[in-house]
């Protein structure tokens, strides 16, 4: 038996028109090389990444990317910090502790 080496079909790097701009379709959108890219990623010359897969950031929205070729800063689009209610407790607590909770959980 022979050793069959599998192809791989690679796909092309979302430049627009998706949902998801990688880096390597900014690079091609551009005509940037990775180095160059990554500068412009570190400098703050690119808006941070915005789309995440996994918990990792992969890449950045089509709106991200035309807001910050308008000179636009985007709008953040993750989600505000949760605020907890007050504790239902708090109140039947003496002040002394009702002051101890309340600069624990600030």
């Amino acid at each position: 038996m022979r050793n069959r080496v599998r192809l791989i079909k690679r796909r092309r790097p979302a430049i627009g028109g998706t949902g998801l701009i990688t880096p390597r379709g900014l690079e091609l959108r551009y005509g940037w090389t990775q180095p160059t890219r990554w500068r412009a990623e570190h400098d703050g010359r690119l808006p941070a990444r915005d789309v995440y897969i996994g918990g990792k950031p992969v890449g950045w929205r089509p709106d991200t990317i035309a807001a910050a070729e308008r000179g636009e800063r985007a709008v953040a689009t993750q989600p505000a910090r949760r605020v907890l209610p007050a504790h239902p407790t708090l109140d039947a607590m003496p002040p002394e502790l009702q002051q101890v909770a309340e600069d624990v959980s600030s």
